[in-house]
């Protein structure tokens, strides 16, 4: 669960890097940085949310 995380965090924020040295002046290095560690996080909440409700139909 957390390495598939780990590799959905490190991909997103290869991209917006890349996009932004693309497409816009600057890098947001502490931004994207940021919105990784949030992305990361939410993705860890919601597979914990999928395994829980997946032991509550198996106790049924």
């Amino acid at each position: 669960m957390i390495k598939k995380g780990i590799k959905f965090v490190v991909a997103f924020y290869i991209i917006i890097t890349v996009f932004q040295w693309l497409f816009k002046p600057e890098i947001r290095w502490t931004e994207n940085a940021g919105i990784s560690v949030f992305l990361f996080f939410l993705f860890i909440f919601i597979e914990w949310i999928k395994k829980s409700r997946m032991y509550k139909r198996n106790d049924n």
